[in-house]
């Protein structure tokens, strides 16, 4: 418990920079950006502390807040498709990312690989049909994300290694009192 009350502690500090910084406008960044980011950050930072300890929930939910605030920043910068049409692929892309994430935590059971092509492929298939959003789009839209916002990412950055040098000494603090 004591691990989430540090990560909400550095995840409201961060919000809080960012928003100084948005009416300061060093960055030109809007409440929408804020909480995508803010979602991937809390995503990442999940996936990367549980990842190779099989918890299963928590990269679920590491992985689906990672992919939400992806799916929030890309449609409010990028996609003119409505919410409701998203929202069978997005489910179907998040889902076989995750199974990819499981997989990749837990190789001996390529069952979730296999799934995960399908999950993954259907999305696609269905958006470029819709001329909507191309794999090249995407890129571009990450591409412009890092320019962009590349002060921000090197803040999350920090965070994150910042959160696992925490849990690295408490780890090491805790076998010390053994």
């Amino acid at each position: 418990m004591n691990h989430l009350k540090q990560f909400l502690t550095y995840l409201i500090i961060i919000a809080s920079v960012m928003w100084i910084l948005m009416e300061l406008e060093v960055l030109d960044i809007n409440w929408p950006f804020i909480f995508s980011f803010l979602f991937i950050l809390s995503g990442l930072a999940t996936v990367v502390v549980v990842f190779g300890k099989h918890d299963v929930p928590a990269l679920l939910i590491g992985t689906t807040l990672f992919l939400v605030g992806i799916l929030i920043y890309l449609n409010h910068n990028f996609m003119s498709i409505p919410w409701a049409q998203l929202l069978l692929p997005t489910a179907m892309f998040m889902i076989g990312v995750n199974l990819i994430i499981l997989f990749l935590d837990n190789p001996k059971v390529p069952g979730f690989l296999i799934v995960s092509v399908v999950f993954i492929g259907f999305p696609f298939f269905f958006l470029s049909q819709e001329d909507s959003m191309t794999l090249s789009s995407m890129f571009t839209a990450i591409g412009d994300m890092v320019t962009k916002y590349w002060l921000i990412i090197f803040l999350a950055v920090i965070s994150v290694v910042f959160i696992l040098l925490q849990g690295k000494n408490s780890g090491e603090n805790g076998d010390n009192d053994n």
